[in-house]
C-alpha cells in the first residue's frame, strides 16, 4: 500500500510512467521504478505551494493514460519549445520544468527503498575536517535536524513552533487537512483496545465509560469533522448587498493562527483530540496542554503521528498548571478550556488583558425531572447512569432530582436497587 498522500494511486502511475521515461535505468544505475522513489513523493509535494501542487497532480492523471512513445515525445518537445507558438510553448516549459523537477529530484536524493542511485555512481560523500592532510574522514549518516538553540522556557519554544508551522500548514488545502482527519479516525477505531488500556492506566475508569464517553465521541466527532465539517469552512457566496449592484459578496473563512487547548483530567481523550483536530481542520497549529492528573502521555502524540500531523502543526506539552500559564503568555489566538469554575476564572483572568479570546467550559448543576407517567425502572436506570457514570465526574451529569411526589416513594426505591448493583472497580472487560 502507497504511503504517499498528496497523489491518488493513478497519479503515482503517471509519475512513475514519466520517471521510467526519463531514467530508463540500464546495468549500473536502477530505473525511476525500481528506486522505489516514487513512494517518498510527499517530500516534495508537501513544499509545493498548493496551486503548483494541483497543476502537477493534474498532469500526472493525465500522463498514466499515454503511450511511452508519446511521453518521450513530449519531453523531446519541452527541449525545443523555443519553435513552437503560445500557449503551447508555455505550457511545454511548464512540463518540463515542473515534472522534471519532481523526477530528478526524487530519483536523485536516493530516498527510495530500492538499490542505491548514490552507490551505483559510486558516490560515497563524506566530510573532511580542515586543516590536515590525514584529516579523519566519516561517512555522511542521515541524522534528524538538531533543533536550533533557543533562549526561554518550554513554552517560548512551543509557541515558537507551533508560528513557525503555521507558514507550511497553510499550504495544506482544506480538503487535505480533511484527508488527515480521516486517516486519525481510523487510527483511533484500529487502535481501540490499546486507547483504552491506556486510558484506563491514567484515569482508572471502567472500560465501558472509556469506550462511551472517550473513544466511541471521538471517532463520531472526527467523523463528522471529515464529512461534514468541510463543507462548512467552504467559501459561501451571499447575496450583494443593494448599494453595491452588479457585486459579488463572499463569506470566507481564515485560520485564527495559533489555538491552545488545555484540556480535563474528567475525559483526557476526548477533550484533546476533538479540540486538535477541529481547531487544525481550519487551518489552526494547535498546543494542547494536558491535564497532569491524566496526560495519557504518548497516546495523542502517537495518534497525531500516525495521521500525518507534522510536529509543528500540533504538539502536546505536559507540565503542570505553570506550564499551562507561561503557554498563555505567548499569547496564542485562541483559548480553549475545560475544567472547573476555578482555574476557568484563573485562565480568563490571565488572557483578558492580552485581549486573547477564550472558551471556557466550566461544568453545570443539571437537573432532571421525573414525572408521574414514566417507566419507573427506567427512569430510575438512566438516572443512576447519569448520576454515576464516569464516577459523576462530567459536566453534564444528573446532580438533582425533581421527582413527581405520587410516585416518588416507588422511584426512590428503584433508584436504590440500581446503584446498590453498581460495581466500582477497574475491569477488563466491560462488566462493571
Amino acid at each position: 500500500m502507497s504511503r504517499v498522500q498528496f497523489l491518488t494511486p493513478r497519479q503515482i502511475r503517471g509519475l512513475v510512467r514519466i520517471g521510467d521515461v526519463l531514467i530508463p535505468g540500464d546495468e549500473q544505475f536502477p530505473s525511476f521504478s525500481g528506486s522505489d522513489c516514487a513512494d517518498e513523493a510527499d517530500r516534495i509535494f508537501m513544499e509545493m505551494p498548493q496551486l503548483d501542487r494541483d497543476r502537477v497532480r493534474r498532469m500526472l492523471g493525465i500522463f498514466r493514460f499515454l503511450p511511452r512513445v508519446v511521453v518521450r515525445s513530449l519531453f523531446a518537445w519541452t527541449e525545443r519549445n523555443e519553435h513552437l507558438p503560445e500557449p503551447v510553448a508555455t505550457t511545454l516549459r511548464s512540463l518540463g520544468f515542473a515534472i522534471k523537477r519532481v523526477v530528478m529530484t526524487l530519483y536523485y536524493s536516493d530516498v527510495g527503498d530500492g538499490p542505491s542511485v548514490h552507490a551505483s555512481m559510486d558516490w560515497h560523500p563524506r566530510i573532511v575536517e580542515p586543516g590536515t592532510e590525514d584529516a579523519e574522514v566519516r561517512p555522511v549518516v542521515a541524522q534528524p535536524r538538531p533543533e536550533r538553540a533557543r533562549s526561554g522556557s518550554l513554552a517560548v519554544r512551543a509557541a515558537e513552533q507551533a508560528r513557525g508551522g503555521a507558514r507550511s500548514l497553510a499550504r495544506l488545502a482544506l480538503d487535505e487537512r480533511a484527508q488527515r482527519i480521516g486517516v486519525l479516525r481510523r487510527a483511533v477505531i484500529e487502535r481501540c483496545e490499546s486507547i483504552l488500556d491506556h486510558i484506563q492506566s491514567d484515569t482508572a475508569k471502567t472500560r465501558s465509560d472509556a469506550l462511551l464517553s472517550e473513544v466511541l465521541p471521538v471517532a463520531d466527532a472526527l467523523h463528522w469533522l471529515e464529512h461534514d465539517g468541510v463543507a462548512h469552512l467552504r467559501d459561501q457566496q451571499e447575496h450583494a448587498p443593494m448599494p453595491l449592484p452588479g457585486k459579488q459578496s463572499w463569506i470566507w473563512y481564515e485560520p485564527l493562527g495559533t489555538v491552545l487547548v488545555i484540556a480535563s483530567w474528567d475525559h483526557p481523550f476526548s477533550q484533546a483530540l476533538v479540540p486538535i483536530a477541529s481547531a487544525f481542520l481550519a487551518g489552526n497549529t494547535v498546543i494542547c496542554k494536558p491535564s497532569e492528573w491524566a496526560p495519557l502521555e504518548g497516546l495523542i502524540e502517537g495518534l497525531l503521528a500516525e495521521a500525518g500531523f507534522a510536529p509543528h502543526w500540533a504538539q502536546v506539552v505536559h507540565g503542570t498548571g505553570k506550564v499551562a500559564a507561561g503557554l498563555i503568555d505567548q499569547r496564542p489566538d485562541k483559548i480553549l478550556f475545560t475544567g472547573s469554575a476555578r482555574t476557568g476564572r484563573k485562565i480568563l483572568s490571565q488572557a483578558a488583558p492580552l485581549l486573547v479570546p477564550v472558551d471556557l467550559a466550566l461544568g453545570g448543576n443539571d437537573p432532571m425531572i421525573v414525572f408521574d407517567d414514566v417507566d419507573i425502572q427506567r427512569a430510575a436506570a438512566g438516572a443512576a447512569w447519569g448520576a454515576l457514570t464516569n464516577a459523576g465526574q462530567t459536566s453534564t451529569s444528573v446532580e438533582r432530582l425533581y421527582v413527581q411526589a405520587s410516585i416518588f416513594e416507588a422511584f426512590k426505591a428503584a433508584l436504590v436497587r440500581e446503584v446498590e448493583c453498581l460495581e466500582q472497580e477497574i475491569d477488563t472487560d466491560g462488566a462493571a
